[in-house]
């Protein structure tokens, strides 16, 4: 059952095709290009929020919301949100905003950002916590409503007594700082199975749903279940 969506953007080149995100995503953090299309998204997931209120849905989906290091530098960022979230008449817990650890994390704006959004009512999530730039003083000096782990963490756990035992400590000290784990990448029922011997309620990747263009999203919207009875934390639809 899925609780959540994760906007996902993507790029069509009319002759290169398909452009990996990883590759254009680099290239406009590093020209700033970051900054339109980050709005771009917001705006497109509000559109995607408001559709789904016209399909009946009741309580509403929250819908995940990637925010580059770049785009937390840009002032008046979640004043912003707020402002489109209101003007659609929507409640600021139909957004989560998510963080993605890199080199360079300033915590001084990281910080003002989750005061920001913790009176405003947005919840925010660390992004592919246990890998790459992954530091423990990131859980220590900032409080994240969740904690996403890596899906490196997911890939053994039906069959290796070790990666499970890795995954079961990140959890633990992932609610010992009062945050909801998600872990990212399940893929197969056994690996979802492992989770639920956790007692891990939220989990993402291709066996929860594969990225679907929108207009296939809200046909599976079906599938949604309200908050606080979901197993399934984030299906993830594309965005057109």
């Amino acid at each position: 059952r899925v609780a959540g969506y994760e906007a996902l953007v993507r790029w069509n080149h009319p002759e290169r095709g398909l452009v990996s995100p990883a590759e254009f995503i680099a290239l406009a953090e590093e020209t700033s290009l970051i900054v339109p299309v980050g709005e771009y998204i917001l705006r497109e997931s509000i559109a995607v929020l408001v559709a789904m209120r016209a399909q009946g849905l009741d309580p509403l989906p929250f819908v995940s919301i990637n925010v580059s290091p770049r785009q937390l530098r840009e002032a008046g960022l979640i004043q912003a949100l707020l402002d489109q979230l209101s003007a659609a008449g929507l409640p600021t817990s139909s957004v989560k905003l998510e963080i993605t650890e890199s080199q360079v994390f300033d915590y001084t704006r990281v910080s003002d950002v989750l005061v920001e959004c913790r009176l405003a009512g947005i919840r925010v999530a660390l992004d592919d916590f246990g890998t790459g730039y992954s530091n423990l003083s990131h859980l220590n000096a900032l409080t994240f409503d969740t904690v996403k782990i890596d899906q490196a963490f997911a890939q053994n756990i039906d069959v290796s007594p070790k990666a499970m035992a890795m995954l079961e400590a990140i959890v633990s000290l992932v609610r010992a700082i009062g945050a909801d784990a998600l872990v990212e990448g399940i893929e197969t029922q056994a690996q979802l199975d492992a989770l639920t011997r956790l007692g891990v309620r939220y989990a993402q990747g291709y066996l929860i749903g594969k990225p679907l263009p929108l207009d296939q999203t809200l046909k599976s919207i079906s599938h949604y279940q309200p908050p606080g009875r979901a197993e399934g934390a984030s299906h993830k639809p594309s965005d057109p």
